[in-house]
């Protein structure tokens, strides 16, 4: 073992940019992986709004969670 920083020590991971971690959270919320098509987002957002929207017994919260998740990746997507 040598010391911290010795030469030819891997680098330290990189730390994810703050988009990266939007996009990750983002994707968590609608359940899909990294990378969606927008498709695929449409189809999530719409199937869990079936059950979120206040007026099919969901909250404004959990409603408005899902349509920013749909706003932001939809945004990168173009």
């Amino acid at each position: 073992r040598g010391p911290r920083g010795a030469a030819g020590a891997a680098p330290p991971p990189a730390r994810p940019s703050p988009e990266d971690l939007r996009e990750a959270s983002a994707c968590a919320v609608l359940g899909l992986a990294a990378g969606a098509s927008k498709r695929e987002i449409v189809k999530a957002h719409r199937h869990l709004m079936k059950r979120a929207h206040p007026d099919h017994g969901g909250s404004t919260e959990a409603a408005t969670r899902l349509n920013a998740a749909r706003d932001f990746l939809l945004g990168r997507n173009g």
